[in-house]
């Protein structure tokens, strides 16, 4: 029993390190997009 669990926390923690590094750069990618649609909207209109 032990075993089992500490083979689905390992699993967890995997996965979610596997979920990070495959999320973190969509949301800085995104992020960056946003940040240079704001401030060429705020040029196009200033």
């Amino acid at each position: 029993m032990p075993n089992r669990t500490t083979a689905r926390r390992r699993f967890d923690s995997a996965g979610f390190t596997r979920a990070a590094g495959i999320a973190l750069p969509i949301i800085l990618f995104a992020a960056m997009l946003l940040f240079a649609i704001l401030v060429s909207l705020r040029y196009a209109n200033g």
